[in-house]
């Protein structure tokens, strides 16, 4: 019930364009009645050899009916599908929006179901408005239209046409559907299964061939399909089946009539001139009844596919939240943000062990703090926090004395450049890639930003420059070329934070250091926050935090912590031992 109200909700955003499109559905019915009944009365009536006047009334009907029928299928095919598809263009980019602001329930879900959720259950929610309201509304228009209609001429016609009616449209359908129901969950399983195993080819793509195991995922490939395609083959049978009723039911009822309109004709009840026309007219209102017997199945689908898109992400809260007001615009314009950061507990589920637990930092505008720890003990955890991608449950975090839980998740990102240890590129340009920072950025300061972050190198080698297309996630670039297309992310966006998580993390010695110079070059006076577990990048920081379980466990700068022999000390030489 809660998703049918949703949904409800959804089409109430534009009844203003859902309304003339069942308008004009109810008047298609019409005409079509109204032409095939006008065409067979003037059939009968022209076989009695009337006066040529007589049949003007008719044929002038006929020809209003051919023609409205025309403009009113079109406009109701034109205003259906465009209310229907903004419809869903809306509720795909909320549902993206609800993704932004709990990407950790993202994250955990299987790439393929979200993949599925997007593309597939959100088309499969076009069917709620084109195959179950407005036929709805035409079968119901429809039937109060055979009651007035045929009423003038018998009071047993209506009955019987009610009754075929009913059956072809609610009673078969309920029958068939308590038959279909087990296979829909079954389908709906395995098209995510399917999806799922696709992604992870096209995403492992590599490895499977590095390998030699293309035969193997070629193969669960073709089973996960094959199991996908036996599952929607029952209901496919069941669908046809269906089909094959409701042409029997109809073919029932345009047999009862004419017997029905017969016996009234022997009767002195009905005209002659009016038998065809009672049939044709039957026919043709049953029009209406054929769509109104797949609600039951598009209903459920529907309404499994608004529970899985409403569902998703709604038991994660955003670490942040718009509430408009708030937003302080003073430190994004003067390149100065403070971080305040007190008794800071995060945790994965209610019950579960803390992620982090009683975390506090300082982070007044310029400074440069490390965080380290071994691997789990909450660095990444941190930065999420910040970048406001997890609540927190206890404790305080602020930016510019306001807390993270107050700012709009795009006035709070605008305050953080951010380098993460797996840089993704999109298929695009490098161009593009880079301008995803900011995409008004000039041809001065995209140059500047190249420049800085040397790819000058780069770019001249490759076949197009800027414009080279380095392809899905950059494959045709090392690791370090990419995280140099991060770094110029960063500076181009000149935020006046850093946020760095594992920015040399796969990398030589070499380019490792490389790449910290560039980065706390172009940082200049900004601050930095920085997760890493070489130990030798935190000497030109300010401080550094070691965390370990969650906990802080020591805090000072380089020299202080390696002189006190604690755990950045233990760990510091470990990481030497490790070099030599």
């Amino acid at each position: 019930m809660r998703e049918w109200l949703r949904l409800m909700s959804w089409a109430r955003q534009d009844w203003k364009g859902l309304v003339p499109a069942a308008v004009a559905a109810v008047m298609t019915v019409f005409s079509h009645a109204g032409l095939l009944a006008a065409g067979a009365y003037l059939l009968s009536l022209a076989a009695l050899q009337p006066p040529i006047g007589a049949l003007s009334a008719a044929v002038a009907a006929v020809r209003f009916f051919g023609l409205s029928r025309a403009v009113c299928r079109y406009l109701e095919r034109w205003s259906a599908h465009r209310v229907t598809f903004d419809l869903l263009a809306k509720l795909r980019v909320k549902y993206y929006q609800r993704l932004e602001q709990a990407p950790a329930k993202a994250v955990s879900a299987v790439n393929g179901a979200l993949l599925e959720r997007l593309t597939g259950d959100v088309e499969v929610l076009q069917y709620f408005y084109l195959r179950v309201l407005l036929p709805a509304v035409v079968a119901g228009a429809a039937l109060l239209g055979i009651w007035l209609f045929l009423g003038q001429f018998s009071q047993g016609l209506p009955l019987a046409v009610t009754l075929f009616f009913l059956l072809t449209g609610l009673g078969l359908p309920a029958l068939l559907r308590r038959l279909e129901q087990p296979h829909e969950e079954q389908i709906q399983e395995k098209r995510e299964q399917f999806c799922a195993v696709l992604t992870d080819a096209l995403a492992g793509m590599t490895e499977i061939h590095a390998g030699s195991r293309q035969t193997v995922w070629r193969e669960r490939l073709v089973r996960a399909g094959g199991e996908l395609a036996a599952a929607q083959e029952q209901r496919f049978r069941l669908a046809g089946l269906q089909d094959a009723g409701c042409g029997f039911l109809t073919q029932a009822a345009i047999s009862a009539v004419l017997v029905l309109a017969a016996a009234g004709v022997r009767g002195g009840e009905i005209r002659g001139v009016h038998l065809a026309m009672l049939v044709l007219a039957v026919w043709s209102m049953f029009e209406a009844a054929q769509p109104l017997s797949h609600i039951f199945g598009h209903s459920r689908e529907t309404l499994a596919a608004a529970g899985r898109l409403f569902g998703s992400g709604e038991d994660v809260r955003p670490a942040s939240g718009m509430k408009s007001g708030h937003w302080q615009p003073s430190s994004v314009e003067t390149g100065h943000s403070r971080l305040l950061v007190k008794d800071l507990t995060v945790r994965y589920q209610e019950a579960g062990q803390n992620a982090l637990e009683q975390v506090s930092l300082d982070l007044p505008p310029g400074r440069k703090l490390a965080v380290v720890g071994s691997s789990g003990a909450g660095k990444s955890t941190l930065l999420s926090v910040l970048l406001g991608l997890w609540p927190y449950q206890e404790g305080s975090a602020t930016l510019d004395g306001l807390e993270l839980s107050e700012w709009d998740p795009d006035r709070l990102c605008s305050h953080f450049s951010v380098v993460t240890q797996d840089t993704y590129l999109f298929a695009a340009s490098l161009r593009d890639n880079i301008l995803l920072a900011r995409p008004r950025a000039s041809e001065a300061e995209l140059a500047a930003a190249v420049s800085l972050a040397s790819l000058d190198g780069l770019v001249a080698r490759l076949p197009r420059g800027l414009d080279t297309v380095p392809g899905q996630n950059g494959r045709t670039l090392s690791g370090g070329e990419r995280q140099r297309v991060a770094i110029a992310r960063a500076y181009l966006k000149a935020a006046p934070v850093w946020l760095l998580d594992e920015p040399t993390n796969g990398l030589d010695a070499a380019t490792a250091a490389a790449i910290m110079h560039s980065i706390l070059t172009l940082a200049g006076d900004k601050t930095v926050l920085m997760a890493t577990h070489r130990l030798v990048e935190t000497k030109l920081m300010d401080e550094i935090l070691v965390l370990d379980g969650g906990r802080v466990a020591e805090k000072g700068n380089f020299q202080s912590l390696t002189a006190t022999g604690g755990l950045f000390g233990r760990l510091w030489r470990l990481e030497q031992d490790r070099l030599q």
